[in-house]
């Protein structure tokens, strides 16, 4: 079982991966043009009647393979903010400064506020 601090190292670039692959799927997916695939065969409406090259168009992206993508990648973020929530849960630690306790028991949620008061501090 992965440790709560090794949990929060990763969750961050994790969450900045999936959010990334899902912004540009967005993009992708709004324009249609790269899902489309056609092919064309033409036929002379008479006997001796002119030849027309056939035309071709590959879809230049593979729409499964993007949902597939996009649902791992949500799925890996899902369970990783999971873990990390049932671990804020459970873990609790001191406050000690200069030896000199000043709380004890405080949650993961409440350490982290402090944390971000002390930079903006």
């Amino acid at each position: 079982m992965p440790k709560l601090h090794e949990i929060i190292a990763v969750a961050k670039g994790k969450k900045g991966e999936a959010e990334k692959f899902v912004t540009d799927a967005y993009h992708k997916l709004a324009k249609p043009d790269l899902f489309d695939s056609m092919v064309k065969t033409y036929r002379p409406a008479e006997e001796n009647g002119e030849a027309l090259p056939s035309e071709k168009k590959i879809a230049q992206e593979d729409l499964p393979a993007l949902i597939r993508e996009s649902s791992s990648k949500l799925a890996t973020l899902f369970d990783l903010t999971l873990t990390l929530d049932v671990g804020n849960q459970k873990a609790k630690a001191d406050i000690v400064v200069n030896g000199v306790t000043l709380a004890t028991g405080v949650p993961v949620p409440t350490l982290l506020f402090l944390e971000k008061q002390l930079e903006n501090v």
